[in-house]
């Protein structure tokens, strides 16, 4: 079975676009996704079986041993950057968990809201319910929208367009009171801390770098020994 495009585009990247037989950079040279052991002597299309190789490395290379050192190395390296991508997805994970427990406290605040605004004489089917849920996200008070929407219905003469009208008080307090959207990561801490990924990515750099540090070495050695 051909090596899929996702699976190219992983290993490629995994291997920072850099041929790992002899150093050279896209887009210095064409690079190749190549099978350290062949399909024909029993090597798979895994991650672990492949790796970033410029055109000429990969056509003029021999078949490699699977005891080899280069091919226990690139197993190690391909096992380090599977658990960052699996970080990853932990991250996305907990990420998607947050926005959806999130989602459901802001539903009682935008059953609020739509009373309130349909009170004051508005349709409901004009609100932007998405930028209601960012500036709630962002920590816009709810009393303080809840009570603006009561002083526009209380106005004379409504505007042509109230939610739009709406939205640029609500963004001309935000930037008056200089609120970030970042302040909202100091009242929900993220499942992983800062250090704690950082940690993980720079192992799993370090891997690959060691991985290729070693093998170039031995190639120096055997360069030298012949």
């Amino acid at each position: 079975m051909a090596v899929s495009k996702r699976t190219r585009f992983e290993v490629l990247r995994r291997d920072d676009h850099t041929c790992q037989y002899c150093g050279e950079s896209a887009p210095t040279v064409t690079l190749h996704v190549d099978h350290v052991i062949p399909t024909t002597l029993g090597g798979s299309d895994k991650p672990d079986n492949l790796v970033a190789a410029c055109k000429d490395c990969n056509l003029g290379k021999s078949s490699t041993s699977p005891a080899g050192e280069f091919v226990q190395g690139l197993s190690a390296k391909a096992d380090a950057y599977a658990e960052h991508l699996a970080i990853e997805a932990i991250k996305h994970v907990a990420a998607a968990t947050k926005l959806r427990s999130n989602y459901e406290r802001f539903e009682a605040f935008y059953e609020a809201f739509s009373i309130a605004w349909e009170n004051s004489g508005f349709s409901i089917h004009i609100i932007g319910k998405a930028s209601l849920f960012r500036w709630w996200l962002m920590g816009v008070p709810e009393l303080f929208m809840l009570d603006f929407v009561d002083d526009m219905g209380g106005r004379r003469g409504a505007p042509d367009e109230p939610f739009r009208y709406f939205a640029s008080v609500i963004w001309g307090s935000i930037k008056s009171q200089s609120v970030e959207l970042d302040d909202t990561e100091a009242l929900n801490p993220p499942v992983y801390t800062q250090e704690e990924l950082d940690t993980a990515d720079q192992r799993s750099f370090c891997l690959g770098m060691e991985v290729g540090y070693a093998k170039r070495i031995a190639g120096q050695v055997s360069s030298n020994g012949s």
